[in-house]
């Protein structure tokens, strides 16, 4: 079987969407199979009937597509009818079709009116280069064939049949996968090799790369703690990551979808594929799934953090709601601290001792911030 054969680019109805001929209303004929006056002068010229009308159904179902059709007039009657009905009413309907001579040369006239260039060899080799362009960005499918699409309509190229576009795609899909492999023959040394190898050993018939797949359940201390043991697990084959893919020269989307793969696929069925296409899967999903668990320990560093302070916060309107409820009494002593100043009975040298009777020495600081600094306050107290 070919490569192409293997990859689907498109669903069943995406399939007839792009291929099939359009199934029209009556609205939709009015529009399509409108004929301009150059359109009238052309088919005047025209040998048949049959060809005048094959003409104006490959002109309708052009402007719908940008696509060319093989057809007979029977798959097609209720158009043929409509035409017949609007342009050649003494017409029977044709009862042979017309040669493939004629419907080719329809297809060339309309090709020139619309500025289209046919898919030929030459266009094949075009769409082969941009498709591996495009491999070396992003290795799905559908990513590929879609570019391509919007590639045909950039540069008025009538797009291939989709056995010819499943098989551009096939052969660089496969082209980028060899580039890469061969390249990580070249640098993936022993150890790194030991190190991806690992990562499918089993230990009481649990594989090591089971227990990397695991996704936190949730913030806790406990389920960080694991995420900590993952970290250490990623560490070594991460470094060899690190120097390794820059070398392959693979893009960030073509990573997250080899990564993928390492995900999608047991430990079982991976262990069957090739060594090195086993290594490109983990490769990239150690790559990632390190990123990933540092994000996890770094956002659950953050709600930390902020649960702290928030529990800061509350403590703080606590201590604030009972620190207003002395405020009276350290307002009575300020003004009993004031009214010092003013009393002639109390000698200068006497006046500093007296105030610490009412305010000791080593709260006198402290007093005199409760006093002034409300924020500096409650700092205090979520610090505390």
């Amino acid at each position: 079987m070919s490569a192409g054969k293997r990859i689907t680019l498109l669903s069943k109805d995406e399939i007839e969407y792009f291929y099939d001929i359009p199934e029209l209303t009556n609205n939709d004929r009015m529009v399509l199979f409108d004929l301009s006056e150059a359109d009238h002068k052309k088919i005047k010229n025209l040998s048949t009937e049959a060809v005048k009308i094959n003409y104006i159904l490959q002109l309708g179902y052009f402007r719908a597509t940008n696509y060319f059709f093989n057809f007979t007039f029977h798959q097609v009657q209720k158009d043929v009818w409509y035409i017949i009905n609007n342009y050649f009413p003494q017409v029977p309907f044709p009862k042979k079709q017309i040669s493939k001579h004629y419907h080719y040369d329809n297809q060339k006239r309309l090709l020139k009116r619309f500025k289209f260039k046919p898919f030929t060899a030459k266009e094949h080799v075009k769409l082969n280069q941009q498709a591996k362009k495009l491999a070396k960005r992003h290795v799905y499918p559908r990513f590929i064939f879609d570019e391509l699409l919007s590639f045909c309509h950039r540069w008025d190229m009538i797009r291939p049949a989709y056995s010819t576009m499943r098989s551009i795609v096939a052969v660089a899909l496969q082209n980028e996968r060899d580039r890469i492999l061969k390249k990580m023959s070249l640098h993936l040394n022993k150890n790194a090799r030991s190190a991806l190898d690992a990562l499918l050993k089993s230990d009481d018939s649990f594989y090591q790369i089971t227990l990397l797949k695991k996704d936190p359940k949730d913030f806790s201390t406990g389920e960080m703690r694991a995420e900590v043991a993952k970290q250490q697990m990623l560490l070594n084959v991460y470094k060899h990551t690190k120097l390794i893919i820059p070398k392959l020269r693979i893009s960030a989307k073509n990573i997250e979808y080899y990564g993928e793969m390492a995900k999608f696929y047991p430990p079982y069925k991976l262990k069957r594929f090739k060594k090195n296409l086993t290594h490109l899967y983990l490769l990239c999903y150690v790559h990632q799934r390190y990123l990933k668990v540092n994000d996890n320990l770094i956002t659950f560093f953050s709600y930390r953090t902020n649960k702290f302070y928030q529990d800061g916060e509350q403590f703080a309107k606590e201590q604030l709601s009972l620190d207003s409820e002395q405020s009276e009494e350290r307002l009575i002593k300020a003004g009993k601290l004031i009214k010092l100043y003013s009393d002639k009975r109390i000698a200068d040298d006497n006046l500093r001792p007296t105030a610490l009777q009412i305010v000791p020495k080593d709260n006198i600081n402290q007093f005199a911030k409760d006093l002034t600094a409300t924020e500096a306050k409650k700092n205090r107290f979520i610090w505390q």
